[in-house]
């Protein structure tokens, strides 16, 4: 009798194996480790490397073929966006302090974005960045240094929409937040837009760190 039973559970176990071979395959896989892929209308981005210290994003003209590429390194506490264009060429962009971007007066009055209700709000302030470049990959690496942390999808996505509009400047709000639970949690969101009214809504950027 139990030698039956041992039987009748081991073809079980393997007509499991059998029928769902991909079980163990995707268990064993670190989506860390996988390409992942962002369409756009014009553009093609690939996360070919995602790793916390380490990024390096493939963009393709869907039109053209042409080929950019951006990495993201930390130097220090900083990140550093290293934009490759498609000619080749590199520009590299550090991560902005507060003190290096153009904001206005800060608002103090509880007027930020509504994220998670253990943060509490500090201030927002409006801002703007001049942008001359015209490449995907460069627009993406100034968009993440105002945002800093990473480089995302949204940001990606964000910086191929603001290719499409008719401007040589990107603004934004940027509003600050101190964790309930730990006062050296910090946590920055950026607003991005695409017309000086702060309309034409391009993305939302979470950026936190621990000041202390």
């Amino acid at each position: 009798m139990k030698v039956k039973l041992l039987s009748v559970v081991t073809s079980i176990v393997l007509l499991m194996l059998t029928v769902y071979p991909s079980i163990q395959a995707e268990a064993s896989t670190d989506p860390m480790q996988q390409n992942k892929v962002i369409n756009t209308e014009e553009y093609e981005i690939k996360f070919l490397v995602d790793k916390e210290r380490f990024q390096k994003i493939k963009f393709t003209n869907k039109q053209t073929g042409e080929v950019e590429f951006l990495e993201r390194k930390q130097k220090g506490e900083k990140n550093i966006y290293i934009a490759t264009d498609r000619n080749g060429r590199t520009q590299t962009y550090e991560e902005k302090s507060l003190s290096e971007l153009n904001l206005g007066e800060k608002n103090y009055e509880s007027s930020g974005p509504s994220i998670m209700t253990s943060w509490i709000y500090g201030w927002t302030s409006k801002g703007s960045s001049s942008i001359s470049a015209t490449s995907i990959s460069a627009v993406a690496g100034i968009f993440a240094s105002i945002a800093g942390g990473p480089v995302t999808g949204v940001l990606t996505t964000a910086a191929a929409t603001w290719l499409s509009l008719d401007v040589d400047e990107v603004w934004y709000k940027l509003s600050y937040y101190t964790d309930a639970d730990d006062y050296c949690h910090q946590q920055k969101v950026t607003v991005f837009y695409g017309y000086p009214d702060y309309t034409n809504y391009l993305a939302t950027e979470f950026n936190d760190w621990y000041a202390c």
